[in-house]
């Protein structure tokens, strides 16, 4: 790094502290993401697309949208159940400003992973806000 920039840098690291949170969630095999046409050209892979082209995938597809439709009715009363409901976003630019009355936001011990300590958010894959 060039000398003005490092002392611009500097200057910047001391004037704005910056908290990172990372909440990556790795898993997926590079298949998932590889096209159909790809994977047909393949030796490894072209009698398996050959055996799925049969499969009804939009069937699979609307059982699927149906299922997480449920579950994400189901998650968003449990986080109202939790900290009441946010109906209309009005106060979401609230939460940052320290008198925001926040008592009724479940505490938790960081750090560590929302999913074991707090009850109903064990199979939230999202974000969450902090205080």
């Amino acid at each position: 790094m060039g000398g003005s920039r490092r002392k611009c840098h500097g200057r910047i690291q001391r004037a704005i502290k910056i908290s990172l949170i990372n909440a990556t969630w790795g898993g997926t095999v590079v298949e998932t993401w590889t096209s159909k046409n790809a994977l047909e050209r393949s030796d490894d892979f072209k009698d398996i697309t050959a055996a799925i082209s049969s499969f009804n995938l939009d069937s699979l597809l609307e059982a699927k949208k149906r299922a997480s439709e449920k579950y994400l009715s189901l998650l968003t009363k449990k986080i109202e159940s939790l900290q009441g409901g946010v109906n209309n976003f009005t106060d979401v630019d609230q939460w940052m400003k320290a008198d925001y009355n926040d008592r009724n936001w479940p505490k938790m011990k960081l750090p560590g992973q929302w999913e074991k300590q707090v009850k109903g958010l064990k199979y939230l894959d999202g974000s969450v806000w902090f205080r």
